[in-house]
This record gives C-alpha cells, structure tokens and sequence, in this order.
C-alpha cells in the first residue's frame, strides 16, 4: 500500500491497485509513485467477518504466489490485486466475494419501484430463509434479494444478475 499522501485526482484515468477497473471519474492518487485508488477501495473494511473462516478476514493488498483462487467461489484470483485473507488459516477469497455484490446497502433498504418496473417500492435483504424461487429468472435465492412486503410472491434474486443490466419485467 502507499505510504504517501493521497490526493483526489479529477482527471486520473488510471487502473485502481485495489481492485485493476479503469477509473473514468478520477481517483485517489499520490503525488509521489503511481498508486492509484478508486472511491470503492479507498473505503473498504480493513477486516471483515464471513462464514467461509471462523476468523476476521483482513485486507491484503499483495500475493507472492504465482496462482491464486478464491476459497469462495473457487475461481482463479488476480495476486496483484486486493483480496481479503485470513493468516491463520490460509484462506484468502476476492473482495466481492466476502462483502457481497451490494456491501453498502443495509438489510431493509427500499429500492424505488421504477427500477423494477413494479407498482411497490422493494424492500433489499442480504440472506434469505428456505431459499424462495426468483420471480425473475426462476433460480433459487441464495443471497441478495428485492422483496415485496404486499406479495409474498415478488421476489428478485441477484443471482439473477439484473442489477443495472436488465429491467426485469414485471411478473407479478
């Protein structure tokens, strides 16, 4: 990590070190080397909690292997990047994968209806109880999911993948 004084940078246009997406909004930069953080790693936990590990799962910022997988989902990990790692136990998993796809919405958080082309606000929750089927794509919840409080039958799993894709239509 940078030791160097961080400065936001409107016109960057460079790679984040935490995360390696192109930054087309700026970023925070040091003055001194190339480091560059976008707004999203700028804010990440330093220590995180999940079920994979009976540990705090700590941000790593660098891997000296040569191959890497995440022992979430089991894809191959970038070792460059940043990735969360529990020292003890030799897990290390992809930021997305401890924090989730959506690590700064609380449980309950209204979604407005427009998103979803549905006539009630949807209410988000990060787990799920007896893994409901989406009304969307008809996989079953596993994570994240929109809920309507007025049907017990109008639920979107983002497994679904339609956050800022696709407006599913309206099934309900």
């Amino acid at each position: 990590m940078s030791k160097h004084f961080l400065f936001f940078d409107f016109k960057c246009k460079e790679n984040c070190n935490g995360c390696g997406i192109k930054c087309y909004r700026g970023a925070f930069r040091c003055g001194k080397c190339r480091f560059t953080l976008d707004f999203a790693c700028l804010t990440l936990p330093h220590s995180a909690l999940h079920k994979i590990d009976e540990h705090m799962l700590n941000l790593t910022c660098h891997d000296d292997k040569e191959q890497s997988y995440c022992d979430i989902c089991e894809q191959e990990r970038d070792p460059s990047l940043w990735y969360y790692s529990c020292s003890i136990c030799d897990t290390s998993a992809h930021l997305k994968c401890v924090l989730g796809e959506f690590s700064f919405l609380k449980d309950g958080s209204i979604v407005p209806f427009y998103y979803y082309k549905h006539n009630r606000d949807l209410k988000f929750f990060r787990k799920v109880e007896g893994y409901p089927e989406c009304s969307y794509c008809g996989k079953l919840c596993q994570e994240e999911i929109l809920k309507c409080e007025k049907s017990p039958y109008a639920i979107i799993s983002f497994a679904a993948n339609v956050i800022g894709v696709t407006k599913p239509k309206a099934l309900w």
